[in-house]
């Protein structure tokens, strides 16, 4: 009976910008060194759902291969390029300002294990290293220690979607003007407004904002949001004083930020 090989380690990765916080769209690449020796010892990197796995195709001890490139061949560590299959990674992301590439390691892990699972701390840099997003490198002894104590390798990468004050310009078209108009929802969030602005192009807008309140983006769109326009005596919604159902929601390529540093969204909205 055949079973399915272990893996020399895996890599789990998990964004809430996604559904459930599964990231099916990250990938690990070895670099140059590191795949000349994955060819030359049946190494292979198969990534399924959320997990990237390293595993040995050719059905050798992956023990016995780390023992040898060890001690040996004197070989430090694996490297490897994050890659991402979404162009928009690193603005949908929450990162200090101006990255352009995650760096990981193992050197830095205390090697005490409570459990074969270790969360990986990134490192940023404003360097870009396009078309990939992020590098790790693995040392081997790391992975051999662990795999000494019979236990698999697993670590974690967890990634954090970008939080923005969401700001709405409502921009009427009609002949007749609105009023007492509002955003309503059922998620506790309360925007502030309508104040009445001039956008660069001079149009008369009506501007909404989330305030101090940071809205995280989701590629799912959950926060559903509703312009209303309703008497100020009866501010109970209804199907009647509906005027959008469902706002649009922020795009990850237009983010711009405040004086302080605050991550807005800003959206036109034409009625």
């Amino acid at each position: 009976m055949n079973t399915k090989p272990k893996p020399l380690f895996s890599v789990k990765w998990s964004h809430t910008y996604f559904n459930e916080g599964i990231d099916n769209g990250l990938s690990l690449q070895p670099d140059v060194y590191t795949e000349k020796l994955f060819q030359r010892f049946g190494l292979k990197i198969f990534t399924d759902n959320n997990v990237s796995s390293c595993l040995s195709i050719t059905g050798d001890a992956t023990i016995d291969t780390l023992e040898y490139l060890i001690n040996t061949l004197r070989v430090k560590s694996f490297k490897f390029q994050i890659h991402s299959n979404f162009d928009g990674f690193l603005c949908f992301t929450n990162l200090p300002r101006q990255t352009k590439c995650i760096s990981y390691s193992t050197k830095d892990i205390l090697m005490e294990l409570v459990s074969s699972r270790i969360l990986l701390q990134p490192l940023y840099f404003q360097k870009s290293h396009a078309p990939y997003i992020g590098m790790f490198e693995l040392l081997l002894e790391d992975i051999y220690l662990i795999l000494s104590k019979k236990v698999e390798v697993l670590y974690e990468v967890k990634y954090e979607a970008i939080k923005t004050q969401w700001q709405y310009f409502i921009i009427t078209r009609g002949k007749s003007a609105i009023t007492n108009m509002s955003i309503s929802s059922n998620y506790h969030i309360k925007f502030e407004g309508p104040i009445k602005v001039e956008l660069p192009n001079k149009s008369q807008a009506l501007k909404f904002t989330s305030g101090s309140t940071l809205i995280p983006l989701n590629a799912t769109q959950p926060n559903q949001f509703n312009l209303v326009n309703s008497n100020k005596d009866n501010e109970e919604e209804n199907s009647n004083n509906y005027l959008i159902k469902g706002l649009p929601s922020p795009s990850p390529y237009k983010i711009s930020y405040d004086d302080g540093g605050t991550a807005i969204s800003p959206m036109l909205v034409y009625i």
